[in-house]
């Protein structure tokens, strides 16, 4: 699940995953979290991919959902003029272990650690929720 406004990470992200046979769903980040879970549970999201300022609405999720994992990313700069007077959470005090990692240890590893994947045309490679057509 991509809980990402729109940056230049998320359509690396949206891609990269596809090509790993991933099906890829997004989330307005600006949801509230009771509107994340519904969409987490409809969608079956494992992953949810999302940024620093919006670290606490996931791992609220996390605790009765305990399959989904959180990978966060660095906020993108426009962030503080749009959301001044926000307290961002900052990476030293995010709870990183099983269920939340940093975008930069999977940047870290060989391009060959992951599984081979054989795409099948026909598969699902995405379902773009949008204007909260799941009744958040």
């Amino acid at each position: 699940m991509h809980l990402l406004p729109n940056c230049t990470k998320f359509v690396l992200i949206f891609l990269g995953a596809m090509m790993q046979g991933a099906m890829v769903t997004t989330c307005n980040p600006f949801y509230t979290k009771g509107g994340i879970e519904k969409e987490v549970i409809s969608s079956g999201a494992k992953l949810s991919v999302t940024q620093m300022i919006c670290i606490e609405k996931p791992p609220s999720i996390v605790g009765n959902r305990s399959h989904l994992k959180v990978m966060v990313i660095e906020r993108p700069p426009f962030v503080d003029t749009l959301s001044s007077g926000t307290t961002y959470v900052k990476r030293e005090h995010v709870a990183y272990g099983d269920h939340v990692m940093h975008i930069k240890k999977l940047m870290e590893e060989d391009e060959g650690w992951g599984p081979q994947v054989e795409i099948n045309p026909d598969d699902v490679m995405g379902v773009p929720y949008s204007s909260r057509t799941i009744g958040c």
